[in-house]
């Protein structure tokens, strides 16, 4: 390669690693502030059959209220669920699903002692409010979503952000 196209690579390649950087950093800073509105029409509201909680290290962490919990439906396994954290204003009763992550939570297998056979260590689920985004009195809810349906799990916890 002679000098010319040499320099040309660099500076394709610097350009090409730049927008690339600027994705990364705008898609992060997207996931962080996003609070996606829910529609709860045909949600169902859960029952008997689930057990739920919030834990107690949930509470404010820099910019963000950090929300911490777990949610088991009886009789079936963790393994195959999605869950994320929704909050629902307590005065508009919007929804509003969290960006959220999954946890192992094997202290609430061992809490819990089920003996029914089945694995629900994948029962954990955590999520992060943006503080400017959130102003207000919101109950916590964990949406439980399977092959079958999505149930919302009201874990009966409230919190207020002034």
């Amino acid at each position: 390669m002679n000098r010319k196209t040499q320099v040309l690579c660099m500076i394709c390649m610097t350009i090409l690693m730049l927008f690339l950087g600027a994705t990364y950093v705008e898609g992060y800073k997207t996931a962080r502030s996003y609070m996606r509105s829910l529609n709860d029409e045909g949600m169902k509201f859960s029952d008997n059959d689930y057990m739920s909680g919030i834990d107690e290290n949930t509470g404010w962490w820099e910019d963000y209220y950090k929300i911490s919990g777990w949610a088991i439906h009886v009789g079936d396994s963790s393994t195959d669920v999605k869950m994320h954290i929704v909050l629902r204003d307590t005065d508009s009763k919007i929804f509003y699903e969290l960006p959220s992550y999954l946890q192992s939570r094997n202290d609430v297998m061992d809490a819990l002692n089920l003996k029914d056979g089945i694995d629900h260590s994948k029962c954990g689920v955590g999520g992060t409010a943006r503080l400017s985004q959130i102003h207000g009195t919101y109950h916590i809810y964990i949406l439980y979503q399977t092959s079958k349906e999505d149930t919302l799990v009201d874990t009966g916890k409230e919190f207020t952000c002034e």
